[in-house]
């Protein structure tokens, strides 16, 4: 499928023939690929603001969620990829990463609300401005970064990719101390939930 196939501002529902080699629904009428590994696309309900990915699914498609209503989404683990702009424009504040996740493509929470976000030192790729937030706390000193937002302070332990990053791009960033404990510090945002 294209990015674009399923991408409507006015779907309501999927509906999907349960004989079809390649999608299928839940009771919401959320679209996912056959076996339910990967969300296709959230329709715009605007009776669902809250949602529980299901267990089992490994990959949020490309604008799956994008510009929907949703505004609080809870991850479950097993989760490895959050597709390019998957969550653009979504009125999100609170997020918590499982531990399992490894990459999350470009623009996937762009236009959120979050004040800040912990990415968990599973994720081993992060895209072009993920993010557009106050603090963003990098826990994997090899991340391979693409691109951060300016007006972030960007927070990651001492020589990681996110401080060269920072360095090369005359950005700020804070330190969590050493990757080995050494003057580790410990950062508390009281309006996140941190992994």
């Amino acid at each position: 499928y294209s990015e674009s196939t399923f991408f409507s501002y006015y779907t309501k529902k999927f509906i999907v023939n349960e004989n079809s080699p390649y999608y299928s629904t839940d009771e919401n009428g959320i679209l996912f690929n056959k076996d339910k590994t990967i969300i296709v696309r959230y329709p715009k309900n605007e009776e669902i603001t809250d949602y529980t990915v299901p267990q089992g699914v490994k990959e949020i498609a490309p604008n799956a969620f994008s510009y929907s209503n949703i505004t609080s989404v809870t991850f479950p683990e097993g989760l490895e990829k959050i597709g390019f702009s998957a969550f653009e424009g979504c009125k999100i504040y609170n997020l918590k990463f499982p531990s399992t996740l490894k990459e999350i493509d470009s623009f996937a929470f762009d236009n959120a609300k979050m004040k800040a976000v912990v990415i968990p030192a599973s994720v081993e790729k992060i895209g072009t401005y993920v993010f557009n937030c106050d603090y963003i706390v990098i826990m994997n000193p090899d991340c391979v970064i693409e691109g951060l937002p300016y007006n972030s302070l960007i927070i990651g332990y001492d020589g990681s990719t996110a401080e060269k990053y920072c360095s090369e791009k005359e950005m700020a960033f804070a330190t969590l101390g050493s990757v080995n404990g050494e003057n580790h510090q410990h950062i508390y945002f009281p309006t996140i939930i941190t992994p």
